[in-house]
């Protein structure tokens, strides 16, 4: 999780200018009713907005690519601060910290391009959400290994398969101390909202950014560990630090401080 988002700062990739242009010149004879050759060399497949016809609508669409990106960034970085050696952490804290301006310089000088004009904004988008895949695919590649063994070790516990909850526990916080609605107020985090519910017998996790919902699972409380797993198998883990009726504080794995949030009125 992050207090500063882990996507919003780094080793920015060089933005695909080519791709951008065609992209652009494609809005613009679109806009005009003219046909696009160059179309016929961009499949709609191999961008994510092909489909948007305005600037307003690649705005919408890349923010939302963005967004993507960054929560895969922070999914991926957690899973290897977790993984690896306390002497390897503050290194790869500080890299990542570094990232963050580097990445912004490159967002900078690709809205620069278009000298303050309507597309500015989302070419700046554009290049940030490729440098921010580009970080992702570089850790991925430097710290495989421990990636794969967060992958073992998460199916391991999980024994008869995805899904499964976590051995209970004796726990210090009751659940219906965390069931309900929070948002979050302090300390890193991935998200701005989150609700742990239960339904029908089931405890169901969903979390939300920006309003749209982020991710969907279900949760477990075992001792003072929270853990929700998404329907995709991604998994997330707390150490529950305080829960009242108000507040509750967590602390993810991999991280340091802790985040704050107060329960939704």
């Amino acid at each position: 999780m992050r207090t500063e988002s882990i996507g919003r700062p780094g080793a920015a990739a060089k933005t695909d200018w080519p791709t951008l242009g065609a992209m652009l010149l494609a809005l613009g004879l679109a806009t005009a009713g003219l046909p696009c050759a160059c179309q016929q060399t961009q499949p709609a497949a191999a961008e994510p907005c092909a489909g948007a016809t305005s600037t307003y609508e690649m705005s919408e669409c890349w923010g939302k690519q963005f967004e993507l990106a960054d929560a895969e960034l922070n999914r991926v970085y957690k899973a290897i601060m977790a993984r690896l050696p306390d002497a390897e952490k503050a290194k790869l804290r500080d890299a990542q910290r570094a990232w963050i301006p580097k990445k912004e310089k490159k967002g900078d000088e690709a809205a620069a391009e278009y000298e303050g004009g309507t597309f500015a904004p989302v070419a700046k988008t554009i290049a940030l959400t490729e440098a921010t895949q580009a970080r992702t695919a570089e850790l991925k590649k430097t710290y495989g290994q421990y990636l794969a063994s967060a992958s073992a070790a998460a199916a391991k516990s999980e024994g008869a398969g995805p899904g499964s909850p976590p051995s209970p526990a004796k726990s210090t916080f009751g659940e219906s101390e965390l069931a309900g609605s929070w948002i979050q107020v302090k300390g890193p985090t991935d998200f701005e909202s989150m609700s742990l519910a239960v339904e029908d017998g089931q405890k169901v996790f969903r979390s939300y950014l920006h309003d749209r919902p982020l991710w969907f699972g279900h949760w477990q409380l075992s001792g003072d560990q929270l853990t929700a797993q998404t329907e995709t198998g991604e998994k997330l883990v707390w150490t529950v630090v305080s829960a009242s009726g108000a507040k509750l504080v967590l602390r993810e794995d991999g991280e340091d401080e802790q985040t704050v949030f107060k329960r939704a009125k």
